[in-house]
């Protein structure tokens, strides 16, 4: 089975966890997702690519945060996020192009 949301994927045995964005951070040596409910996670970058699934958490269950730019995490999150919104607004705006032309066509009628 497969979820946009971490905390269903973490209650699964067997299933995939699908985030809604993903940014890789060489600098972290880490891939940062967003899911359906906006919870930052991430899990470490392996060196051929892709991210290790078994060590995917949630960010505010870090442990060590010496070291660890503030500044450039929160950075990572709000393009994930402004990613999403970019997305989200533009798929509305072609749903209500094609509603609109439906509507001048004849195809559907106001209600």
């Amino acid at each position: 089975m497969r979820t946009y949301l971490f905390k269903d994927y973490l209650d699964m045995k067997h299933g995939k966890f699908l985030p809604m964005q993903t940014i890789i951070s060489e600098e972290f040596g880490r891939h940062f997702f967003i899911d359906i409910g906006f919870n930052f996670i991430s899990a470490p970058s392996l060196v051929g690519g892709g991210y290790d699934e078994s060590q995917l958490n949630y960010i505010v269950d870090w442990d060590e945060w010496e070291g660890v730019s503030m500044s450039k995490l929160l950075e990572i999150y709000r393009q994930l996020t402004w990613n999403q919104w970019q997305e989200d607004k533009d798929k509305a705006h072609a749903d209500m192009c094609e509603y609109m032309e439906a509507v001048e066509n004849g195809e559907i009628q106001y209600l």
